[in-house]
């Protein structure tokens, strides 16, 4: 395949998949809020799945027949907050599933049951960066899905998952060392799409690579709501540059 045939092939699949654009939807559970959970998921695992066989031998000749398959754990890992948001999250989520001071066993399914469907779902890329301000947490660009019109590329739902383990967490003398929670889910089955289920409680939460949008947002008090696609043109004293790049991406909204 020559580099053209190559270029031609991304352009007409809409570009690349890239692994850095995903998006996470977790129950709300006490702990922390599911959008506190999913801005500070620093990766996640999109499930496999593996055909069982077994060997059939005729004369000679042996072939592997399946006869069911397995869905090996999905990994999340988070980054640590001072509160201990996180971990809080997932103790009270293994608490419904196996109670540590009653040593009672839940039930997966039905109200106060232990198991709910998780989406977790690839984005792609919006229109373009647009560079907005420098700040003290260092220059930010803004993607185009800043302004709400990122797009999955693939959902797949985890059906009726919970925490099965939840890893050590490491503390050494590093002086910028920074404490992460891995978190292993078990799940029925998964799905490709999106699943509609009476145990679903999923709040649907923002993106976790627009960290930075968060912090810049707390940094120049800026409510994130007037960037939305509908107040691009209130009066925020942006600078010219960047108020005559609103007018250019809405005019390239009217036209897609």
């Amino acid at each position: 395949m020559s580099v053209d045939e190559f270029k031609s092939l991304v352009t007409q699949k809409q570009g690349l998949a890239r692994s850095n654009l995903y998006r996470v939807k977790l129950p709300a559970l006490p702990g922390a809020s599911s959008r506190e959970v999913n801005l500070l998921c620093k990766n996640v695992e999109l499930p496999g799945r593996q055909i069982l066989t077994s060997d059939r031998v005729i004369g000679t000749k042996r072939e592997q027949i399946p006869y069911g398959y397995t869905a090996p754990p999905v990994s999340m890992t988070f980054q640590l907050l001072n509160d201990y948001g996180i971990k809080n999250y997932f103790e009270t989520w293994q608490k419904r599933a196996m109670n540590q001071d009653t040593y009672e066993v839940g039930y997966q399914r039905g109200p106060g049951g232990y198991g709910f469907n998780i989406q977790i779902e690839q984005l792609q890329k919006g229109v373009g960066n647009l560079p907005f301000f420098s700040t003290n947490i260092g220059f930010v660009n803004f993607t185009g899905s800043f302004f709400g019109d990122e797009k999955p590329v693939y959902t797949c739902t985890l059906i009726n998952a919970f925490p099965t383990s939840m890893n050590n967490i490491t503390l050494t003398n590093d002086q910028d060392g920074l404490s992460e929670l891995t978190i292993s889910l078990a799940y029925t089955d998964w799905k490709p799409g999106v699943l509609s289920a009476s145990n679903t409680n999923i709040s649907s939460v923002g993106n976790p690579f627009n960290i930075g949008v968060e912090l810049l947002n707390r940094t120049i008090n800026l409510p994130l709501g007037k960037f939305g696609p509908i107040n691009l043109n209130a009066n925020l004293n942006l600078p010219r540059s960047v108020t005559k790049a609103i007018g250019l991406f809405n005019i390239f909204r009217a036209f897609t």
